[in-house]
C-alpha cells in the first residue's frame, strides 16, 4: 500500500535510512513497500537486499520533481522498467533538463499522478499503465470531482517520509539549506506535510473505507510489479572490466600511480615492509578483478582536486 516512500537518499528532503524505513514498513503491518526516492535510486540495492529480514516485498521506483513539484511517480513493473526509469532521470539531470509535466509511455513501468496536479490540467486522458495517487486529504474531494469518472484508476498515495516530528524539523532545516533561506522564512509551499508519517495498515485501509475499489486498484497495481537482484555468495561483480584499453595496461598505470605516491605518503621513511606491502595490496586488487574499480575512483577524486 505504500507506493512513494522516502530514505535520506531524497537529498536534503528525506531523514529515513533503507532499513529503518524497512523495520517501520514491518511494525506497521504492510507486506509491500516501494522505495521512490525523489530524482535518485541510490537506496534501491540496499533496499531489496534487506527487504527479506522484514518480510517486504521490496518495490522499487522514482519520485520525479523538478525542486519540491512532484511531478509524477513511476514504479519499476521489472528490472528492465527500473532500468528505463533510471535511463530517462539520468538523460534529465545531466542535460539539467526540468521533468516533463507528462510522463513518456515508459514500457515497464506504472505512473502515478497526484490528484492535485491532475485537477489543475484542463484535459486528463490515460493510458493503461497510468493511474491516480489519492492521499488522505484528497478524500474529501474525489466524489465531487471531475476526476471521479476515473475511478477506476484511484490508487493510495500516503507518502512515506518521516519517522517523527523530529524528523519533521530536520526536514525543515534541510529544505531550507536547499533554498538557501532562513528557516523562518520558509514557507508550506517549501516543505513537505508533517503528514507524511507511516501509519497502521489496517487505520490506512480504514480511511479508505468508502472507498474500497481505491484499495483493490492499489493491491493488483503491486501484484503487477516484482524486482529481483541476485545477492549470492557466486555473484560476479557488475564493475567496469577494462578502464584503459587492456588489463595489463590497467594494472600497470595502478602500479605506477601507486609507486609515485610514495614521497608524498611516506615522505623518507619508504622501506622494505612498506614496499612488500604495496606489492601484495596491488597484487590482491588485480586478483579481485578491482583494478578498473581503483581507477575510476582515482579519476573522480583527481577531477574534484583539480575543480
Amino acid at each position: 500500500m505504500l507506493l512513494n516512500c522516502h530514505s535520506f537518499f531524497s537529498l536534503r528532503y528525506g531523514l529515513i535510512p533503507e532499513e529503518e524505513l524497512l523495520a517501520l514498513g514491518q511494525a506497521n503491518g504492510y507486506r509491500a513497500m516501494v522505495l521512490t526516492d525523489i530524482n535518485n535510486t541510490s537506496g534501491c540495492l540496499n533496499f531489496v537486499r534487506m527487504a527479506p529480514r522484514y518480510g517486504i516485498r521490496p518495490l522499487l521506483g522514482i519520485d520525479f520533481r523538478n525542486g519540491i513539484q512532484q511531478q509524477y511517480i513511476a514504479i519499476a513493473k521489472n528490472n528492465t522498467g527500473f532500468q528505463e526509469l533510471n535511463g530517462f532521470l539520468s538523460t534529465h539531470l545531466h542535460l539539467k533538463k526540468e521533468i516533463p509535466n507528462q510522463a513518456p509511455k515508459f514500457l515497464n513501468a506504472l505512473v502515478i499522478y497526484p490528484f492535485e496536479k491532475l485537477l489543475k490540467m484542463e484535459k486528463v486522458t490515460f493510458e493503461s499503465h497510468e493511474y491516480i495517487g489519492i492521499t488522505l486529504g484528497d478524500l474529501r474531494k474525489i466524489q465531487f470531482s471531475r476526476l471521479y469518472q476515473s475511478k477506476d484508476r484511484f490508487v493510495v498515495l500516503h507518502p512515506v517520509s518521516f519517522r517523527t516530528k523530529k524528523d519533521f524539523n530536520a526536514h525543515r532545516l534541510l529544505r531550507a539549506v536547499e533554498e538557501n533561506t532562513l528557516l523562518q522564512k520558509l514557507t508550506i509551499f517549501d516543505t513537505a506535510s508533517e503528514s507524511e508519517q507511516i501509519i497502521p495498515f489496517e487505520v490506512l485501509k480504514h480511511h479508505f473505507k468508502d472507498y474500497p475499489e481505491v484499495i483493490y486498484n492499489t493491491e493488483k497495481l503491486l501484484e503487477r510489479c516484482e524486482i529481483q537482484f541476485d545477492f549470492g555468495e557466486n555473484r560476479q561483480h557488475q564493475n567496469l572490466k577494462v578502464y584503459g584499453k587492456s588489463a595489463q595496461e590497467d594494472y600497470e598505470k595502478i602500479r605506477s600511480l601507486s609507486y609515485n605516491a610514495l614521497g608524498y605518503r611516506y615522505g623518507q621513511d619508504v622501506n622494505d615492509t612498506i614496499l612488500d606491502r604495496i606489492a601484495m595490496e596491488l597484487e590482491l586488487i588485480r586478483q579481485q578483478d578491482f583494478v578498473p574499480f581503483f581507477l575510476v575512483n582515482h579519476d573522480i577524486v583527481s577531477y574534484a582536486r583539480h575543480k
